[in-house]
């Protein structure tokens, strides 16, 4: 009998923000299958369906959406919790002259000085 014990965390799949989402627009009709491919562009690649509709007069087509995911933690999950507290204590740690980064927005991150 084996008594290992397993933790689970709270994990979720998030969109990764650092890569562009795909729109792939495939006509169906037989004989055609001419394709429309574009990064971060869903208004266009719907441009394409009706405009290759106007000008085949095809109305069958295959949609494709993707998007490079990643896994981490939802917001309040307990391992961010966890991961917050372990940053708060490192904080707790540097010297009091050390001022913490400001980030574009105006939020403090973790860093290096």
């Amino acid at each position: 009998m084996n008594n290992r014990h397993f933790r689970f965390e709270d994990w979720t799949t998030i969109q990764d923000p650092q890569v562009s989402p795909v729109y792939i627009a495939t006509c169906n009709e037989d004989g055609c299958g001419e394709k429309f491919k574009i990064e971060d562009g869903e208004a266009e690649a719907s441009a394409w369906v009706f405009e290759h509709t106007r000008r085949t007069g095809h109305r069958n087509f295959w949609q494709e959406f993707g998007h490079a995911i990643t896994v981490g933690t939802p917001p309040g999950a307990v391992l961010a919790g966890n991961l917050v507290e372990e940053h708060q204590r490192a904080d707790a740690d540097r010297p009091p002259n050390w001022p913490p980064p400001e980030s574009a927005r105006g939020i403090a991150t973790l860093g290096k000085p």
